[in-house]
């Protein structure tokens, strides 16, 4: 494997560890507050909203720039933003969350560092093994988080200020990785970027609206994508429903579901990603994948406090739904050019910023009628996957023929 290839794994891996070693305190933070379900939902809005201006210029200046600078502001941004996180309250909190999703768009560039040195054969591969980073990232965060807690005999408040400088630590190592980082775009765009029109989200909705155009598969797939977005957010619904609901889990419960997520992910997406996604019809196996995907969010809602139901969903969760957003990101990926490759790709993450940002407003008020109903806009949002191969390759669906390529 391309040793590009192993430091940026790396860098994703332990960028999700350092959120999700502070998801468990998260909820302590806003406990001061009223309704405070409806605060974290809209901390997480702020964090994806912000993105929306960000990513569009992250991924012009790392064609322009090279891809590496932008890995390093990323890096060294979400470091400074987690010391927000030390006022241990509300204000703290969504300071935080706004600091962090100012840099955060580097996913963009992340996956266009990949494509960079990835063939043909090996892009879908590739970029499903960035996404079984993410599963072990949800892994060692978690892990971590609940090994400090056992280890200091810590529970509520008290594990606020030691959660948080395990993810300060874990930002310097990622800073770090960046230094060690060598560059992958090797055509630089000599194109002039504007600033102001980067930052601008109508004119790079215009901007995007020209793909229709160009590339009307593309076009497709960046849209399917923003509905996956949006179904994607019950994600960061998990802390609010597992923490705030029935369940009624503590930081150390929680600590110990994702740590459990993130192993099941990790073998799943493994095993496909490395023995399976070549083999079979990537467009359609999207459009099963989805219509499984309904009734696993729909599922969520019967949980109750049953523990043992949502150890078994998550299950099957990595199984379905899990699955498709690396199938789905190199799709996008394998249209791309050199030279306009961190520009479709930060574009995608603009939209995916305002799918987010939809999202989480939606499920946030959603939670004012009940913990549960989030669900069902998830699954909602997820329906228009379900017509993937008929919208990409003309095709009716048809789960006996999804090995057929």
């Amino acid at each position: 494997m391309d040793r590009r290839l192993k430091i940026i794994y790396s860098i994703v891996l332990i960028d999700i560890a350092i959120g999700t070693v502070i998801w468990p305190i998260l909820p302590e933070l806003v406990k001061g507050g009223k309704n405070p379900a409806f605060l974290l939902s809209i901390g997480t809005a702020i964090f994806l909203g912000i993105q929306l201006f960000t990513a569009p210029l992250l991924g012009k200046l790392s064609d322009k720039y090279g891809r590496k600078p932008v890995f390093l502001l990323s890096s060294i941004g979400t470091f400074f933003a987690n010391f927000f996180l030390l006022f241990k309250n509300t204000s703290g909190y969504f300071l935080n969350r706004g600091a962090d999703g100012l840099t955060n768009g580097v996913y963009s560039t992340i996956r266009a560092s990949i494509t960079d040195i990835s063939t043909k054969k090996d892009l879908t591969k590739n970029i499903g093994l960035e996404g079984t980073m993410v599963s072990i990232g949800f892994v060692v965060g978690p892990m971590l988080a609940g090994l400090l807690i056992i280890i200091l005999g810590i529970e509520g408040q008290e594990s606020v200020v030691p959660l948080i400088v395990l993810g300060l630590s874990l930002s310097f190592v990622n800073i770090l990785l960046c230094v060690l980082f060598k560059e992958t775009n090797t055509h630089l765009n000599s194109n002039k970027i504007s600033i102001g029109s980067s930052l601008n989200p109508l004119s790079n909705l215009k901007e995007f609206k020209t793909l229709k155009k160009e590339n009307i598969i593309l076009y497709r797939l960046l849209i399917l994508n923003a509905f996956l977005v949006l179904t994607l957010g019950y994600y960061h619904y998990y802390v609010t429903f597992i923490s705030l609901g029935e369940l009624k889990m503590s930081p150390k419960e929680i600590s110990f579901f994702f740590t459990y997520m993130g192993f099941v992910s990790i073998v799943t997406s493994y095993l496909f990603y490395t023995k399976v996604v070549h083999k079979i019809n990537q467009t359609r196996f999207i459009s099963i994948m989805a219509i499984i995907g309904v009734l696993v969010l729909l599922s969520y809602t019967f949980i109750g406090t049953s523990k043992w139901a949502i150890y078994f969903i998550v299950a099957v969760d990595c199984l379905t739904i899990n699955l498709i957003a690396g199938v789905l990101e190199s799709q996008i990926g394998d249209k791309t050019t050199k030279q306009n490759r961190g520009k479709i790709f930060g574009l995608n993450q603009m939209i995916s910023s305002f799918a987010s940002i939809t999202t989480a407003v939606v499920f946030g008020l959603l939670t004012l009628l009940s913990i549960e109903m989030p669900f069902y806009w998830f699954a909602i949002c997820l329906i228009p996957l379900i017509f993937t191969e008929r919208l990409i390759n003309g095709r009716k669906t048809s789960a006996s023929n999804v090995y057929n390529k």
